[in-house]
């Protein structure tokens, strides 16, 4: 049996947190990215969570963008960084 937070070593999917009472009510969200870039897209998702500590914790994908995004709002660099670069 996988334990909640846990990949499934057969499928990998990862085994979701039990709903506690005092839990606030969620709402699934998704993107799109390109199927080429899927897999190095999770994997950075998940060494970021792991380096900040997020990773083991309900709603880590949600804290772990939503401190990554505030970050970048910080940072001057990001400032038009689509244009800069030529992304379409």
């Amino acid at each position: 049996m996988v334990e909640p937070g846990k990949c499934c070593e057969a499928c990998g999917q990862r085994k979701p947190y039990p709903k506690k009472p005092d839990s606030p009510d969620s709402k699934v969200v998704s993107y799109r990215v390109p199927v080429s870039e899927k897999e190095s897209h999770l994997e950075i998702l998940e060494a970021v969570a792991s380096s900040m500590g997020t990773l083991d914790r309900p709603y880590w994908k949600f804290n772990t963008i939503m401190w990554s995004l505030a970050s970048a709002l910080k940072d001057p660099e990001t400032d038009g960084i689509a244009v800069r670069n030529g992304w379409e």
